[in-house]
């Protein structure tokens, strides 16, 4: 039984051994600097320099483990699906209708061969991030409303192994959309915001989770203004946390889409190229001449609520299992709960004023790159 707990505890152990053991270390450190004013008139100089030096390393130790909790990501799960998206040549932007349109076999090879080179890098760039692959979805003759459906709300409400809900949903699309943002179907029918938020929010994993959803298309951007402002479904909890990268025109993209030299799959090209780098080598400067270059906008919207997101907090069973793991622990149980009780009654008349500081300080101040703690990042403007 002991096995079995430690394996289901396993894929969050990190994180969660970080949240367990911050305020025991919090708690040693205050204990170590109590008795060293205790016994200050008795001190001699070497004293005084170990308890320094003690209280120093108990420091770093707790900035490490306050490092650990912070850069760790929870579980995500991602999923992608492509289809293709042709030009039309009499406005020079995506068809939106519905009309058959005739391609030449060369028009058709390169296509196809633009989404399966994009099903390969999201592939390569989910595997890299540790990302569990839902699945990589291609249809090279349109998207049916019943496959949509069936997968999406499977896909929003798919468990870890252990049976919780993921952290983080991240779901990539590009193909084929309407003048404001839909996505078109092959039956005649279309994917609205509302609707697929009524799937997000038909799961419990809404409650908790975040849903971030990636789009390569030339018109989600007319999504953006919906999320930021929660227009977008009725039925869904206000604190819903959701995102939303996708990119905008600059003037000259109509003409260039006209001659050909821009089609859909380079934001997604650029957008992978910039978080499969490494980190030290990336500069705000270096991903903003990326963008100019295609004559693309990074465009990036969050839910009202999305800066009170968390990761998942380790549950009252999940402390248990840890401190009953370890046998100099296993006394620790009503202190722990003491060390965590107890600032929380402090704190949770703040709570709200700093949830609104919060939101407030995010929303005016966006940072231009927001960090998923997934190993890729988000590009706001």
């Amino acid at each position: 039984m002991k096995m079995g707990q430690c394996l289901n505890f396993s894929p969050i152990s990190i994180r969660y051994f970080g949240l367990i053991a911050w305020p025991i270390l919090v708690c040693s450190t205050l204990l170590t600097c109590f008795i060293g004013i205790l016994h200050y008139d008795t001190c001699t100089s070497y004293s005084i320099v170990l308890l320094l030096l003690t209280i120093h390393f108990e420091c770093l130790i707790l900035a490490l483990v306050k490092q650990l909790t912070s850069i760790v990501g929870g579980s995500c799960i991602g999923y992608a699906l492509v289809a293709p998206a042709f030009e039309s040549r009499d406005n020079g932007l995506f068809s939106n209708s519905r009309n058959v349109q005739i391609l030449s076999q060369q028009e058709a090879y390169d296509s196809s061969q633009r989404c399966t080179n994009i099903l390969n890098g999201l592939e390569r760039f989910m595997a890299n991030n540790l990302i569990d692959i839902f699945a990589c979805d291609y249809s090279s003759t349109g998207i049916p409303m019943n496959f949509v459906d069936t997968k999406l709300k499977t896909f929003f409400a798919r468990r870890t192994n252990d049976g919780r809900h993921y952290d983080t949903y991240f779901f990539y699309f590009s193909g084929p959309t309407c003048d404001n943002g839909d996505i078109i179907l092959s039956d005649n029918q279309k994917i609205t915001l509302n609707l697929l938020f009524q799937w997000w929010c038909e799961n419990e994993s809404s409650l908790t989770s975040r849903l971030i959803l990636v789009f390569d298309t030339f018109n989600s951007h007319k999504w953006l203004k919906q999320i930021r402002c929660q227009t977008f479904n009725n039925s869904c909890k206000p604190s819903v946390f959701v995102i939303l990268q996708t990119f905008n025109r600059q003037k000259k993209m109509p003409k260039l889409i006209e001659l050909g030299q821009v089609h859909l799959g380079i934001f997604t090209e650029i957008w992978l190229k910039l978080n499969m780098v490494d980190e030290t080598s990336t500069t705000n400067h270096d991903s903003n001449a990326s963008w100019r270059a295609n004559h693309l906008e990074p465009k990036c919207s969050f839910s009202y609520y999305y800066p009170e997101f968390n990761f998942r907090q380790p549950s009252s069973a999940d402390v248990d299992i840890y401190l009953n793991e370890h046998s100099f622990l296993q006394r620790l149980h009503l202190i722990y709960h003491l060390l965590t009780y107890i600032p929380s009654l402090f704190i949770y008349p703040f709570l709200y004023i700093f949830n609104c500081i919060k939101r407030w300080r995010f929303h005016l101040l966006a940072p231009r790159v927001v960090d998923t703690y997934h190993g890729f990042k988000l590009f706001v403007r």
